[in-house]
């Protein structure tokens, strides 16, 4: 059930979705007047070290409430204390992590490219203009015409070829060899910076994201620390575990040993999940609840959830034991699921924009992007050591030009 607040003063003003809608149906035909009551502890109910119960399943064997209106987990536990009605709906547990970030490096620049590749464009730009030169100094000593161009001439004309700014220039002399060499070097050029501007051009409109969790076995290895939240039957399965190789042991092990990783509600998580440093384990509709929470607040994908799902919990409401409420409202139930109201309500109580589909997918890229500075922050590093190489240039320079005098 999901309690409607106000945004003046945060007052509840109402209830809504799928446990509401069936309990009011049952309402309805029943002709029952009904008063809610909140549990104290915010807390759906677990036993606490005396042997007492605490939460919503505290108030119904305390004779608090009649009836526990929320989609509980029916465990073992529980069943020992209070009785369940028909099953509302089963209910998978999932993972909430952080949204997958964008890798984003310093030398995203040279990304398009393996180390092999550039290594051996840097090779050919060291080696070709001395090639060049050689056949050039031949070709004069040949024809008794001396060349006129220098080597370091002739390294700014392969570079300038290699970056498209060679439109108005000529090969230092007229000759089958030479011209031959600059087509072919050309030629090479034109693949290289076309391949290197369509790579670099995906990778940053789609940019690569970093990988996302997607199973328990990953998570039991990561670097994020977790929450459980307490009194559903998958932390209890997960907390009775006692085969140490197990990942269900793996996952117990850190809340044991960390007792505040367990939490009253999903809601809790939200804020260690944005913080990229925890996930939560839960029923997969109180994740999604968070996730709308969050997405609503934000209207960002901070938040996402694993592929992989485990464990189906089933999901009914609680009543005390014996109750003559129960046989009444199991027939009622069992004919919501017979006529599909229970999934209608589920249709009925979707969001219009749901965060769980927006939010799918991080880790392919998401689609275009808009480019932001820290894209193109490679750019920036090469000109800033370019000015410096530059700088340091100029000043042996200088030293050279007065140490000679001049």
């Amino acid at each position: 059930m999901i309690l409607n607040r106000s945004s003046v003063d945060g007052s509840i003003v109402g209830y809504s979705g799928v446990c509401f809608d069936m309990f009011h149906a049952l309402q309805e035909f029943y002709n029952l007047t009904y008063t809610v009551l909140m549990p104290k502890d915010d807390s759906y109910g677990i036993e606490t070290a005396n042997g007492s119960w605490n939460g919503i399943i505290g108030m119904v064997i305390n004779k608090v409430a009649d009836i526990g209106v929320q989609a509980l987990s029916i465990t073992v536990s529980r069943y020992q204390v209070i009785d369940y009605t028909e099953y509302l709906f089963s209910d998978p547990t999932g993972i909430l992590i952080p949204a997958p970030s964008r890798k984003i490096k310093p030398w995203a620049v040279v990304r398009p490219f393996r180390m092999r590749v550039w290594a051996g464009i840097l090779i050919v730009l060291a080696l070709l203009p001395f090639i060049i030169w050689m056949y050039d100094k031949s070709l004069g000593f040949i024809h008794h015409e001396p060349s006129q161009t220098s080597l370091l001439e002739l390294y700014l004309f392969v570079f300038r070829i290699l970056l498209w700014q060679s439109n108005r220039q000529n090969i230092p002399r007229s000759s089958i060899v030479l011209g031959l060499l600059v087509v072919v070097w050309s030629f090479s050029a034109v693949i290289l910076t076309n391949a290197y501007t369509g790579n670099i051009v995906s990778n940053l409109l789609n940019p690569i994201r970093l990988k996302s969790i997607n199973s328990l076995d990953e998570l039991s290895t990561s670097s994020l620390n977790w929450y459980l939240r307490k009194g559903t039957s998958s932390t209890s399965l997960i907390m009775v575990e006692k085969n140490k190789d197990s990942v269900y042991w793996k996952i117990g092990e850190k809340v044991r040993q960390n007792p505040e990783l367990l939490l009253n509600s999903g809601s809790k998580s939200r804020c260690g999940v944005v913080s990229g440093k925890y996930a939560y384990i839960g029923e997969m509709s109180s994740i999604k609840r968070v996730m709308e929470e969050d997405y609503s607040s934000s209207k960002k994908c901070r938040i996402t959830k694993a592929k992989k799902e485990f464990f189906d919990a089933y999901q009914a409401f609680v009543l005390r034991k014996n109750s003559p409420l129960q046989a009444v409202f199991n027939k009622k139930i069992l004919q919501m699921h017979q006529a599909g109201l229970v999934e209608y309500w589920k249709l009925q109580n979707a969001p219009s924009i749901s965060a769980n589909r927006i939010c799918q997918g991080l880790d392919r890229g998401g689609g275009p992007q808009e480019l932001k500075l820290r894209d193109l922050q490679s750019a920036f590093i090469i000109l800033a050591i370019g000015l410096c190489i530059a700088t340091i240039a100029l000043a042996f320079e200088l030293l050279y030009s007065r140490a000679n005098g001049r």
